[in-house]
């Protein structure tokens, strides 16, 4: 909640738009930092402490994680972190295969990257490679995905697709739809 420290209207108008300005293209310490200056937020004492880490010599390890971790956050553009907030608070278009089992949309967009977790492979699932128990979770998921699509899908691998996958991918989709 904004506790604002100055009572004119002006003041208050002014400052909401400096801060918004740097909210557009600033980074998360500089809109911090803007609205603490200008009164519109008080920086709570847990991001007061975590300032006092910064610059300090001998901090012990986990102080120094915190110390990295806090400047490291700082530097993000905040319009990534506001992006973020807005996705995980479900008011994007986008949504992650575990939330939209059971949802349809008009046109889909798989993006796979069997680089990023470890739980589920898709191209090993298409080309018959992987682990039975793997496989079928990834099935599975790959089902979810690719179901939800009214009209329209697409499906993306950001990672190099196994050589055995390839020519079940153009069963599946045709392979005038395929782009290698």
């Amino acid at each position: 909640m904004p506790v604002l420290m100055d009572g004119s209207a002006e003041s208050v108008v002014s400052s909401d738009l400096q801060v918004f300005e740097l909210c557009v293209g600033g980074s998360i310490g500089e809109v911090v930092d803007s609205a603490h200056d200008r009164h519109v937020v008080l920086k709570p004492s847990r991001v007061r402490e975590l300032e006092s880490l910064v610059g300090r010599s001998e901090l012990d390890e986990r102080e120094q994680w915190h110390a990295t971790f806090y400047e490291a956050l700082r530097a993000l553009p905040y319009q990534q972190w506001a992006n973020f907030a807005q996705f995980r608070e479900d008011q994007t278009p986008y949504s992650t295969q575990h939330s939209v089992k059971g949802a349809e949309f008009d046109d889909v967009l798989v993006a796979i990257d069997d680089t990023a977790w470890n739980q589920f492979n898709m191209g090993k699932m298409i080309a018959g490679t992987d682990k039975p128990e793997r496989t079928e979770r990834s099935r599975n998921m790959f089902y979810v995905c690719c179901s939800r699509a009214r009209n329209r899908l697409a499906v993306i691998f950001l990672d190099d697709l196994p050589e055995e996958a390839v020519p079940i991918v153009k069963d599946w989709f045709g392979a005038d739809h395929v782009v290698l």
